[in-house]
């Protein structure tokens, strides 16, 4: 298992007995107060060059851990720089699926006051995981 699938997991266990859960609008995110509210639980980690957020969620009716991911872009984005931003995006999901194998919801968002390309994933909590935990 390489380091940062290890660290993926570790990171998803630990959210998993924290408190600190998303009760917003997924299609609506506050990306700035959803990030600090995470870092004020110590979820806030820099994982394949990006910030990374972590909290609790329900999501269809599922406990299940969501992971935002703050990808930062270059003010005078080119087609080259958001060709290597979209490289990225696409090496940080197969990460993800290398280590959780299925993702339950995925979504990708510009926001370009921010200057970040977010990537919104949710993984729901299997049994085994909940009984991993406790």
């Amino acid at each position: 298992m390489s380091g940062q699938i290890g660290k993926l997991k570790e990171y998803f266990n630990k959210t998993i007995e924290t408190e600190c859960v998303f009760d917003g609008d997924l299609e609506d995110i506050n990306f700035l107060n959803t990030f600090c509210k995470a870092g004020s639980f110590d979820n806030m980690h820099n994982m394949m060059g990006a910030n990374m957020a972590m909290l609790n969620i329900e999501y269809e009716n599922e406990n299940a851990v969501m992971m935002i991911f703050g990808i930062p872009l270059n003010e005078n984005s080119t087609n080259i720089s958001m060709k290597n931003i979209s490289e990225k995006v696409l090496g940080l999901i197969r990460k993800l699926e290398s280590a959780f194998i299925t993702l339950d919801y995925i979504n990708c968002k510009i926001v370009k006051d921010d200057h970040y390309e977010y990537v919104t994933v949710i993984k729901k909590i299997t049994q085994e995981e909940e009984d991993e935990i406790i």
